[in-house]
């Protein structure tokens, strides 16, 4: 509600409050002043009792600086200003992350000191920015473990080295599936998912190889792993079947894509 010469008078005193009445003097057209820090001046010197305005104005001018206080207060800080893009992007996906190099580029440019960009675009960009390396790491990890298990169990390198190219050949399998069928991973899938089921089927896995050494001492080999399959089915058909049917439960009845895809690939795995 404010006119144009107001405004210009407004202007003027807000230079000459902040030293710069040379350059308002100068060439008024050319001075430049945020609204906001126009605004917030107008608002002090309506307090202080400089500016009078009617009721109606005053009270605009009052709600107005209650809302804009609050939008400040979140969004601006001693150190650090806050900005708030809302991206019609998908979360994850080449064009998004495309974007979001193309924004830390411009940002560099006018914050050389540095910025730091948050959300929940930025945090997919980061995990796959580090899924290779967390990857490599979470499986070399496992089957090192595994393999020291293992070989404190059966005091040799070769059944644990036969037991794990298994269970591993079947990790590959499982995710392999889904790829021929085109259905994508969420990488958090693939990492957790793998370490179940290695941790899962190798508990069978010792379960059967076991048994099957103890009747090879004194059974052919066909006998010893007929007689070990009929003794271990119960135990590894009652747990296996029960971790395939609450992971495909998981799978299908829970609306969360990353934790229905964890439930369904240890299910099929």
């Amino acid at each position: 509600g404010i006119d144009e010469s107001e405004s210009r008078a407004l202007l003027a005193w807000y230079a000459a409050e902040s030293g710069e009445h040379r350059e308002v003097s100068e060439d008024p057209s050319a001075y430049r002043a945020t609204v906001l820090d126009l605004f917030l001046f107008l608002h002090d010197r309506v307090e202080a009792g400089d500016v009078e305005l009617d009721e109606a104005r005053a009270a605009t001018v009052e709600e107005l600086y209650t809302q804009l206080y609050m939008v400040r207060q979140q969004l601006t800080g001693e150190t650090h200003s806050r900005m708030i893009l809302d991206l019609d992007l998908p979360i994850q996906s080449e064009e998004t992350f495309r974007f979001l190099d193309a924004i830390h580029t411009m940002v560099s440019r006018y914050y050389p000191d540095g910025a730091v960009l948050t959300g929940e675009a930025v945090s997919a960009l980061g995990f796959r920015d580090s899924f290779a390396s967390d990857n490599t790491v979470v499986g070399l990890m496992s089957l090192g473990l595994v393999m020291l298990i293992l070989f404190f169990t059966f005091k040799s390198f070769g059944m644990p080295l036969l037991l794990i190219l298994v269970i591993q050949g079947s990790i590959w399998m499982n995710f392999a599936v889904a790829t021929l069928q085109g259905n994508p991973v969420f990488f958090l899938c693939i990492l957790i998912v793998s370490a179940i089921q290695m941790g899962a089927n190798i508990d069978y896995a010792i379960v059967v190889s076991t048994r099957y050494q103890e009747f090879r001492e004194t059974m052919e080999p066909k006998d010893a792993i007929i007689t070990t399959l009929n003794l271990a089915f119960p135990t590894v058909i009652t747990s296996g079947l029960m971790m395939v049917c609450a992971g495909l439960l998981i799978g299908f009845q829970v609306s969360q894509c990353i934790i229905a895809g964890m439930g369904y690939y240890v299910g099929t795995g």
